[in-house]
């Protein structure tokens, strides 16, 4: 392997003598063969060659497992029986790094592409922060803005409000950015710290898994940096949908109460909740008019209310299917 380490110096991670660790990148993939073929086509672009490629697939219905198979001798391909979400497959992508010596592990989307010089920056962050996690800052593949770049806890309910590409701008003049959490698009940490934190909650299914992740490796004291010359171009929304999807709504109100549950305290737990349903009792008059004449509400609304429920019946994993059969009209 080659040698390099870490050293923050005039604003850059300056490059000194250390070990570079093998890197299992890990991409879940989920009827999305052709962004996880582009995100292994930029890794192959990659300065830094220390890593192995773990995708797992979440028993795609496409011709995912053909399209992935043996395109690679640097692709290991697991294969799920059913769809684990990004919690369950990251989890089993993680275990099949270990079990192949991987030093280190880079969670990447599959909608996702890595600069060339991005695992370098990773690894030189590394080798400044050993027991960090660390994130990349993650733009816009389409134009360039901003999507992540780092996030603060709120101090009202105590949940991961993000940076914001105007206000937080200056964060960008450190090469290590402090955050509360770390994106799941591009997440790094060595094996010892997976291993130390344990696996993401599976009942997160998606969104929220990796934050929660990143609060309990910070109160075991692994901070979280996100290194600002590491860059990961991100087309997002490829298993989710637009922010304005039902499926989106449904998994982000659920987890956000599961969230609060477990890491915020009772108190901004009920505060954060009333909030929420204030803001979804607004339109419960005309959610009503609607049923009463005879028409359905809103798509993205009715998964709020599927959220609320499950969550209160104490029902994770994956949503019900009657969430997944729910479109948003056109132009919305």
């Amino acid at each position: 392997m080659r040698e390099t380490r870490g050293a923050e110096t005039g604003g850059r991670i300056q490059p000194v003598p250390a070990t570079n660790p093998s890197i299992g990148v890990v991409i879940v993939n989920w009827n999305g063969w052709r962004y996880t073929l582009d995100a292994l086509a930029s890794l192959e672009r990659a300065h830094y060659g220390d890593w192995t490629l773990f995708v797992v697939d979440n028993a795609s219905s496409d011709d995912s497992i053909d399209r992935l198979r043996d395109v690679s001798p640097r692709l290991r391909l697991i294969r799920n029986t059913a769809n684990l979400g990004f919690a369950g497959g990251c989890n089993a992508g993680i275990a099949a790094a270990r079990a192949d010596g991987m030093e280190a592990v880079f969670l990447l989307n599959n909608d996702a592409a890595v600069r060339p010089d991005t695992l370098d920056a990773l690894v030189a962050a590394h080798a400044c922060e050993p027991a960090a996690v660390l994130g990349a800052v993650v733009r816009y593949a389409d134009g360039g803005a901003l999507q992540f770049f780092g996030s603060r806890t709120a101090p009202g309910t105590g949940a991961p409000e993000w940076f914001h590409a105007d206000a937080d701008a200056g964060e960008l003049d450190r090469a290590l950015i402090p955050s509360d959490f770390v994106f799941g698009a591009a997440l790094f940490a060595p094996m010892q710290l997976f291993d130390r934190v344990g696996p993401f909650d599976e009942r997160f299914f998606l969104t929220y898994e990796e934050t929660d992740w990143c609060y309990r490796a910070r109160s075991l004291g692994h901070p979280c940096f996100i290194v600002r010359d590491a860059v990961v171009d991100h087309l997002g929304s490829a298993s989710l949908g637009a922010a304005t999807s039902p499926l989106q709504a449904y998994f982000l109100q659920r987890n956000r109460l599961l969230f609060w549950e477990k890491h915020v305290g009772a108190r901004r737990l009920l505060r954060g909740a009333r909030s929420d349903l204030r803001w979804l009792a607004q339109g419960f008059a005309g959610d009503a008019r609607a049923l009463m004449r005879g028409r359905a509400i809103a798509p993205a609304r009715a998964a709020l209310f599927a959220a609320w429920r499950d969550y209160l019946l104490r029902r994770f994993g994956d949503c019900p299917a009657g969430v997944r059969r729910l479109r948003t009209p056109s132009g919305a």
